[in-house]
């Protein structure tokens, strides 16, 4: 009886194993494209900012604070924000994690605004009608030293690199205050008066708004001179710092609008609308954004720091008057001067909240891991199929 041969396996069995191969790099970079196109979609989703990510942008909470909270500042050590409650005379401290009010503080008559020195752990506190500062020890919560300084001051801000904090009172001058001893080492005239000051980190120095000459003053940190005076809308009332841009803006309270000024020509680069009356400014630098109290119109407009283009307008409490950014949490703190309270906003849209997995906006990671999952699935099957159907030892010889 003849044996008969099995007959030679089909060409096609071995063309579909090493069409294997092939297949599983055309899913590859389908996969790496589809990857590429959602990873796109999240940049561009953080670059529109929250105007379209967030169109319903709110405040996420409020906090009760003491009467009329002016000023405010964030202690970036404890994790806290101090607010300077105008009318109660104390300050009011918020845990950043619970929004909860963890103390109360009492201080000078009509604590108006606040800085934060982090080295020493300290807050200070201009008191607009006692004519001193407060200085509060974070640590416990207590006021450590009380420095006289003159009439009605208002505006305070901390120079980190000379370790001295800067305070302008009326009719136009500048106490400056060693931080080391809290004492008082130079006082200077700026003519036209200061409002709100804010410090320039890398150029070490001093921006105060002049509110009397609708101009800003630029005061050097080493040498306490006024090195430039600019030009800016009317009644400049408080500032921020952008880091990143190398900018200062101003918030013009009568022409609501906001100034950016280049630190480095001394020169207003552009104007940016605001709401009405445009009180307190913030640089966030998580998102490159502007927070600015707008005082008449019970709301915070957000202005992208890259076009000045106003992205967001978010409603808040009455009489909004100061921002601080919270960069450890990612919230913008408000305080509403009219409704004794402080608002929480967060600054985190679904593209920008990091919260989706592989660092993909909401529910996308999620879609990508799934979608990876189904696809090695699929190629370990049409493998297997493959491989039963060729039996043991199949392949060309």
């Amino acid at each position: 009886m003849s044996t008969v041969k099995p007959a030679p396996r089909p060409l096609q069995d071995d063309m579909r194993l090493r069409l294997v191969p092939v297949l599983i790099m055309i899913l590859v970079v389908v996969g790496a494209a589809g990857w590429g196109v959602l990873l796109a979609g999240h940049v561009d989703a953080q670059a529109i900012g929250p105007a379209i990510s967030q169109p319903s942008a709110k405040a996420a909470s409020t906090v009760r604070v003491g009467g009329a909270p002016y000023g405010l500042a964030y202690d970036s050590g404890k994790g806290e924000v101090f607010v300077a409650d105008y009318t109660s005379n104390d300050v009011s401290v918020i845990n950043d994690t619970s929004n909860l009010v963890v103390a109360v503080i009492p201080v000078g008559v009509g604590p108006i605004r606040l800085a934060y020195d982090p080295l020493k752990g300290e807050v200070f506190v201009a008191n607009h009608y006692s004519e001193n500062v407060s200085v509060i020890a974070d640590g416990n919560n207590t006021v450590v030293a009380s420095v006289f300084i003159g009439s009605y001051p208002a505006g305070v801000a901390y120079d980190s690199a000379d370790r001295e904090v800067f305070v302008t009172w009326y009719p136009g001058y500048v106490s400056v205050l060693a931080a080391s001893n809290n004492t008082v080492v130079a006082t200077f005239s700026v003519a036209g008066g200061t409002n709100g000051d804010v410090y320039d980190s890398a150029k070490g120095e001093i921006f105060g708004a002049d509110a009397g000459a609708n101009r800003v003053s630029v005061i050097a940190g080493a040498n306490h001179t006024v090195v430039a005076h600019v030009n800016v809308g009317s009644l400049p009332r408080q500032e921020a710092y952008d880091g990143m841009q190398g900018e200062v803006l101003v918030s013009n309270f009568d022409s609501d609008t906001v100034s950016v000024i280049s630190d480095t020509t001394y020169s207003v680069e552009s104007t940016a609308p605001t709401g009405s009356l445009p009180l307190g400014v913030a640089y966030d630098g998580g998102r490159g954004e502007i927070f600015v109290a707008d005082n008449g119109s019970a709301n915070v407009t957000v202005i992208s720091a890259t076009t000045d283009a106003v992205v967001a307008t978010i409603p808040v409490g009455t009489g909004p008057t100061d921002v601080a950014y919270d960069g450890g949490k990612g919230e913008v703190f408000v305080t509403n001067f009219g409704s004794g309270n402080v608002s929480v906003i967060s600054d985190a849209s679904p593209s920008a909240s990091g919260g989706g997995l592989f660092g993909l906006p909401g529910e996308w990671g999620w879609y990508a891991l799934l979608g990876g999952i189904a696809a090695a699935v699929v190629i370990l099957a049409v493998v297997a199929s493959l491989r039963h159907r060729a039996g043991p030892g199949s392949g060309s010889r």
